[in-house]
């Protein structure tokens, strides 16, 4: 036989009313604002707007749009881009063939996003340039009057702004299990075992994501360093006496 299996969640909220009547409230250091009117965990902060070619320096948007070089947390805007995702769930099947059992089960998040706070210390030369070993992206760090980057020179100071913000979408295998039971004709010869079954399970096999962390999945709306979900390997018998 053949089975599939599926979920899906559409998560959508709203603030309706804040504590002491109050309008507005903001986290400080962690991207987030509450505000009357808007979703809870949307992202609440600066937005990069791109590097200048000319000198290296970073180039921020206030709270008008327009362009500037001053950096000031008094220019942060909501941007559009949820912590929690809209759209999560699963899906999986299970396939079994006389003896063979084989099953999948994936998980996803779709318009989740997150800090990567790694960023901040393996992409910044100015703080941390000989304290972490730095990225491979920084290859790409501006070093000529002209050149199209989006890494700004080594000698600008990194902030806690849009460019830190990450898709963390993803799709992940969670489970992948395969099974053998021995024939019943072999188990009526025993005087032992009324069943015996061989499986091997594999866990966290792969992840789909543009995410550049470590792990995309923690609930959590700034992810540093995180000890990632590991990847597992499992054998074993199951006997029924």
């Amino acid at each position: 036989y053949w089975m599939f299996r599926a979920n899906i969640n559409y998560n959508e909220n709203k603030i309706t009313e804040l504590f002491n009547g109050l309008d507005e409230y903001v986290f400080p250091d962690t991207g987030l604002k509450l505000q009357v009117g808007k979703p809870y965990g949307e992202f609440y902060m600066v937005k990069r707007h791109g590097v200048d070619p000319r000198d290296g320096k970073q180039i921020w948007l206030d709270k008008y749009g327009n362009e500037t070089k001053v950096y000031s947390e008094d220019h942060s805007v909501f941007v559009g881009k949820q912590r929690y995702a809209p759209f999560s769930g699963g899906f999986g099947t299970q396939f079994a063939y006389k003896n063979v059992t084989l099953s999948a089960d994936f998980a996803f998040a779709l318009g989740k996003y997150a800090i990567n706070n790694d960023k901040y210390f393996l992409e910044n030369p100015y703080a941390y340039g000989t304290t972490y070993n730095q990225s491979v992206n920084m290859l790409n760090m501006w070093t000529t009057p002209g050149q199209i980057t989006d890494v700004p020179a080594a000698t600008e100071r990194l902030y806690a702004d849009s460019h830190l913000l990450e898709n963390a979408s993803f799709m992940r295998l969670k489970t992948l299990q395969i099974s053998y039971s021995l024939p019943e004709k072999w188990m009526k010869r025993s005087n032992f075992f009324r069943a015996v079954n061989v499986f091997a399970v594999g866990r966290n096999l792969f992840t789909v994501t543009n995410f550049t962390g470590f792990d995309p999945e923690p609930e959590d709306n700034v992810i540093k360093f995180p000890y990632p979900n590991t990847r597992q390997y499992v054998f074993g018998v199951e006997l029924l006496f």
